[in-house]
């Protein structure tokens, strides 16, 4: 198996086996694999990201953390998306977001 595949599936393993934790809200294991076979040698092969949620995915849910937004799947990738995943990392998941992007005094 090779660097990006293996880095994959691993990801995918620790973020499955630790889903209790929340800190995901979305999980694409087969969009990452898809991926990590058609990843390209360069500086990024074999690493794999996950995105914020307050950065558009294509057919990914972004909320921002707000609720209002569940459910909102946008048609575009941000660019800076675009730019770490196309030259070889394999984005696989989405981390949760606080609700504006700001942390209350109470959460810290």
């Amino acid at each position: 198996m090779g660097d990006a595949r293996l880095a994959t599936e691993l990801a995918i393993a620790a973020a499955t086996e630790h889903r209790a934790l929340n800190v995901f809200i979305h999980l694409d294991p087969e969009g990452a694999r898809a991926q990590a076979l058609a990843a390209p040698q360069g500086p990024l092969h074999g690493w794999t990201c996950s995105v914020k949620d307050n950065l558009d995915v294509a057919g990914w849910p972004t909320t921002g953390g707000t609720p209002g937004l569940a459910g909102w799947h946008p048609a575009g990738t941000a660019t800076v998306v675009r730019g770490f995943s196309t030259p070889a990392a394999c984005c696989s998941a989405r981390t949760t977001c606080m609700s504006s992007r700001r942390a209350s005094p109470a959460t810290i």
